[in-house]
C-alpha cells in the first residue's frame, strides 16, 4: 500500500479532513475515536545490556514486520492512523540520554529506564549545547532507518519526548529538583534553558528527516496536523504548584510549542491545576490521561467541557468511561481513546 495514492480512496480522504477539522474545531458529526489497542506499531531496536549505551543499539532491527503489517491491517485504524515505529513502544528515554542520565533495561519486563545524573546537579550545570552528541545521532539514524524503509508508503509519527519538567526531574530526581527549585532557582533556569535548547534542535532534525503528507505531518497520537507537530510530556508536573510552575517550567513549553505549528502536551488528570495555565500557550493541544485513581470522569466532564470552549482536545480513558465523555462533550475538536491499564 502506497499512502501517496490514498488520496484516491474516498475513505482517507475524509479522513484527513476531519483530522483538519479537528484543529480548527470545526463542525463535524462525530469525534475522531479509537476503541481497543490500535494505533502505533511496535518497534524494537534491539536487546540490549543492562547498561544501554548509544554504541549498543541496534536500529537495523526496526521496521522488520512493517510490511506484513500493514498488509494485513491498512494504514487506518478506525478515525486514526496507523503509525510506523519510531522507537521500541515510544517509550525510550532519548533526552535523557542526550542530557547524560544513565539508561538500564531489562530484558526480564522489556522495558528501559533513566537513572538521575552521577554528578547531580553540578553535572547538570556542565551541559552545554553539545552534549549527548553520540546519543543524538542515533536517533537521528533511527529516524533515517524508518523513512528510508517506508519510503513514503506509511505514516510516520513525528517526536515526542519528555518536557522539560519531566527532564528535570529524571536528571536531578525528583527530591533533587525539589531542592534545586527551593535553593538554586538561578541554577535550575539555566539549566533549563541549555536543555530546552537541545530539545527544540534534536526535534526539528527528527522532524525534517520524516516525509511531509499533504502538507503536514502526524504526531505522536496518530492524528495528522497540516503543519509541523511535536509532543511532550509533563507527567511530573503533578507535584508542582502552580505558582512554581508558571514561574521555572511555563517559560521553556512556551519555547518549544513556538517551535512548532501544532505541539501537543501529554498530562495527566491529577496535574489538572496546571490545565488553564497550559491553555495561555496560544498554539498548544492537551492530551489528559483519565487514570484508575482518579480523578473520575465525572469529576473531570466540566473541566472537559471548558478546555473544549478554547481548544482541541485528545484524552485517553478506560473503555467503561467512553459513552459518557461522548455523550456530555462536544464533538468539535475532540479525539478520545481507550487503553486497558
Amino acid at each position: 500500500m502506497n499512502i501517496a495514492k490514498t488520496l484516491a480512496d474516498a475513505t482517507v480522504d475524509q479522513l484527513l479532513a476531519r483530522h483538519r477539522a479537528f484543529w480548527g474545531r470545526g463542525e463535524v458529526e462525530a469525534p475522531l475515536c479509537q476503541k481497543g489497542a490500535v494505533g502505533t506499531l511496535e518497534g524494537d531496536i534491539g536487546v540490549a545490556p543492562y547498561h544501554v549505551t548509544a554504541d549498543t543499539l541496534r536500529l537495523e532491527q526496526v521496521g522488520d514486520e512493517l510490511e506484513n503489517t500493514f498488509a494485513e491491517q491498512g494504514v487506518i485504524a478506525q478515525d486514526l492512523f496507523r503509525l510506523a515505529p519510531y522507537t521500541r513502544g515510544r517509550g525510550f528515554a532519548w533526552i535523557e540520554a542526550i542530557l547524560g542520565c544513565p539508561i538500564r533495561t531489562s530484558s526480564a519486563i522489556d522495558t528501559y529506564w533513566a537513572e538521575p545524573l552521577p554528578g547531580g546537579i553540578d553535572q547538570a550545570i556542565a551541559i552545554t549545547r553539545q552534549t549527548g552528541r553520540s546519543w543524538r545521532a542515533e536517533i537521528l539514524r533511527l529516524g533515517r532507518t524508518i523513512a528510508n524503509r517506508c519510503q513514503g508508503r506509511y505514516p510516520l509519527g513525528s517526536i515526542g519526548l519528555r518536557g522539560p519538567v519531566d527532564f528535570l526531574a529524571a536528571m536531578l530526581g525528583y527530591q533533587g529538583m525539589c531542592e534545586a527549585l527551593l535553593d538554586r532557582p538561578q541554577t535550575v533556569l539555566d539549566i533549563l534553558d541549555v536543555s530546552t535548547d537541545i530539545w527544540i534542535d534534536l526535534a526539528r532534525q527528527f522532524n525534517a528527516q520524516l516525509p511531509a503528507f499533504q502538507g503536514g505531518s502526524f504526531n505522536s497520537y496518530s492524528i495528522w496536523a497540516p503543519g509541523t507537530t511535536a509532543t511532550f510530556n509533563v507527567d511530573a508536573a503533578c507535584i508542582i504548584s502552580v505558582d512554581t510552575y508558571r514561574e521555572f517550567f511555563l517559560p521553556f513549553d512556551r519555547r518549544i510549542c513556538q517551535a512548532f505549528e501544532y505541539p501537543v502536551i501529554h498530562t495527566h488528570c491529577v496535574a489538572k491545576h496546571h490545565w488553564p495555565t497550559w491553555l495561555e500557550i496560544d498554539n498548544l493541544t492537551l492530551q489528559a490521561v483519565v487514570d484508575p485513581v482518579g480523578p473520575s470522569i465525572s469529576e473531570l466532564l466540566p473541566a472537559f467541557l471548558d478546555i473544549q470552549r478554547q481548544r482541541a482536545l485528545i484524552i485517553l480513558l478506560l473503555e467503561d468511561q467512553f459513552d459518557l465523555a461522548l455523550d456530555t462533550l462536544s464533538p468539535r475538536g475532540l479525539q478520545v481513546s481507550t487503553y486497558y491499564p
